[in-house]
């Protein structure tokens, strides 16, 4: 079906192709209707053609007709895209016809997912926060149980999911050994979080209390008491951003928004897990960048290619990600659910770019659905490869940069191939019709016509066979290849990993300048030196400049701007 399927260029050689034939018959009759006349009329000598002016005539009228070739016209563009298709699947791209070759060559903006995609999907859980509450919650109980009570509330929501963050999780309870409590009516919500309802029951067992979180309805007089299935009550669990929290209007308080930025700050995605109403804990999910993402970043800005990356992760993740690539923090847009990506990708679009839309997940279907050229990876979800164009076989970023390049070669042989035919025809008829004769007194036998026709049609095949002879690009060969080395170069760098460094990021990213009214505002760090979290009340400060630290002193995060911390907390 792919190599049958029609690119919008080979309409118009068919549309071409429908008037090419009935001129030619056209151009055969006037061919013959002149030479008769002439030949007649003695103003041409006939040079004894036996049959007379009749014969002689006809002779050229046969010629133009067989010499012509419309079957080279037919042919440039089928021949290119089947031989451009088996040439892709060779080197690990599935390419769903001729319109997405067409598409390809034209491609001026690559966007990229994050998860899955620009990085490995195997996250790893990095951090467990519980978030206390009250004397009964799960951190008034020792850390490590602490911990492990969050664990199983965690993988009961996320049992049955392929969320990258969901296989981290799981990977991190089969580790450790521990069961999923029974949980049922799960509830997935792409872009935010997911959720599932386990009985009051359960949830006492996996906290390790009697006590139900929701109060069980007061008897009234009179009535009957109640069965035990009558008093079971549900208790939500839910897995999420802070969205996600907020459409279940759970409150993110002071302290939940300390832990969540002291994940934040590393580079790591930080997820809410909430209970019975309430915040329990903050899961943190790290997922490194694959080893061949920066080098295909690389090699699409040498192309001349404008890189994008959009994800429903946090800003801090997505930056990080970003910078280790190779892409400028100012084409990165977080946090955004899959209609937003969609809506972004158009917003390209209305820009005039030609967008292609690199993803894996049922998150980036709708964006891969609107881009002009949709590429799934191919280790991904099965709505992400049917809403695309081409699917990455072997899951390697080095073949978006493949199928981009190959994409151009196949449409240079296509335009080839249609300026050869056509450059035939103009070239060839004439001379069939006898323009030379006078002259020369030599014209085209109907036999030697329909040799030069043949060798028309033959010469391109040979043109579109001469595709598999394509190399991948030399950039991808060879790591020192200049422009791939100016890529990298031109790279941002990755940012500050130190406790001053996150300090100043999230400073420079949350704080208004002192020259506006002080406001307070909640960050967060760890300490390198300690693995206690803390959190800190940060105001605006109009002091001298200082060093940083979680003493109090004044943090520089630029020349004319300087801030205080204060109210260190511990979390």
């Amino acid at each position: 079906d792919a190599q049958l399927a029609k690119a919008p260029i080979q309409l118009y050689a068919d549309r071409v192709a429908s008037i090419f034939a009935p001129t030619v018959v056209s151009l055969s009759l006037v061919t013959f209707t002149v030479w008769l006349s002439l030949s007649s009329a003695d103003v041409v000598p006939t040079g004894g053609e036996k049959g007379g002016p009749l014969l002689f005539s006809m002779l050229f009228g046969i010629s133009v007709l067989v010499i012509s070739c419309p079957c080279a016209l037919g042919l440039a563009t089928p021949l290119a895209v089947m031989v451009g298709t088996s040439v892709g699947a060779s080197h690990g791209v599935l390419i769903k016809g001729g319109p997405a070759f067409e598409t390809a060559h034209r491609v001026n903006v690559v966007v990229f997912d994050k998860t899955g995609t620009l990085t490995t999907g195997e996250a790893t859980l990095t951090d467990v926060v519980p978030v206390p509450h009250a004397a009964d919650d799960v951190a008034s109980v020792d850390d490590e149980e602490a911990r492990e009570r969050l664990l199983r509330l965690a993988a009961a929501a996320e049992q049955g999911s392929e969320h990258p963050i969901a296989g981290a999780v799981l990977r991190a309870v089969r580790e450790k050994g521990i069961v999923a409590p029974p949980a049922e009516r799960f509830e997935v919500r792409p872009g935010l979080g997911l959720g599932c309802v386990m009985s009051s029951t359960v949830f006492a067992s996996v906290m390790g209390s009697d006590r139900s979180p929701v109060p069980p309805r007061p008897e009234g007089a009179g009535q009957q008491p109640e069965s035990p299935q009558q008093h079971e009550q549900e208790v939500a669990v839910l897995v999420g951003n802070r969205e996600w929290m907020k459409h279940h209007h759970i409150a993110l308080d002071a302290r939940l928004d300390a832990a969540l930025w002291d994940v934040e700050a590393r580079g790591r995605t930080a997820v809410c897990l909430a209970a019975g109403g309430k915040v329990r804990g903050v899961l943190g999910v790290a997922d490194r960048p694959k080893g061949d993402a920066a080098t295909a970043v690389a090699a699409l800005r040498a192309m001349g290619l404008d890189v994008w990356l959009l994800t429903g992760d946090q800003a801090s993740a997505a930056e990080c990600v970003a910078a280790e690539v190779g892409i400028d923090p100012s084409r990165v847009l977080a946090g955004l659910a899959p209609k937003d990506k969609a809506e972004r990708v158009s917003e390209l679009q209305r820009q005039g770019h030609t967008v292609a839309m690199v993803g894996d997940g049922i998150n980036d279907s709708p964006a891969l659905a609107y881009a002009n050229l949709g590429i799934a990876v191919g280790a991904g979800a099965q709505v992400a490869k049917d809403n695309a164009d081409m699917v990455l076989v072997n899951s390697n970023l080095h073949d978006v940069v493949v199928a981009l390049h190959l994409a151009k070669a196949v449409f240079r042989c296509i335009r080839f191939n249609f300026a050869w035919a056509m450059l035939y025809n103009v070239v060839a008829i004439p001379f069939a019709a006898g323009v030379c004769y006078p002259w020369t007194q030599q014209r085209v036998p109907p036999a030697y016509a329909g040799l030069a026709m043949a060798f028309s049609s033959v010469s391109v095949v040979l043109s579109s066979m001469s595709l598999l002879l394509y190399r991948r690009p030399r950039l991808l060969l060879d790591p020192s290849h200049p422009a791939l080395r100016r890529g990298l170069k031109t790279a941002p760098a990755p940012p500050q990993t130190s406790t001053l460094g996150r300090l100043r990021h999230a400073v420079q990213q949350q704080l208004v300048p002192r020259s506006e009214k002080p406001r307070y505002e909640r960050l967060t760090a760890t300490d390198d030196d300690d693995e206690d979290a803390f959190g800190f009340g940060v105001s605006v400060h109009d002091g001298a400049g200082g060093e940083a630290g979680p003493d109090g002193s004044v943090v520089s995060v630029a020349d004319d701007e300087e801030y205080e911390l204060t109210s260190l907390v511990r979390v």
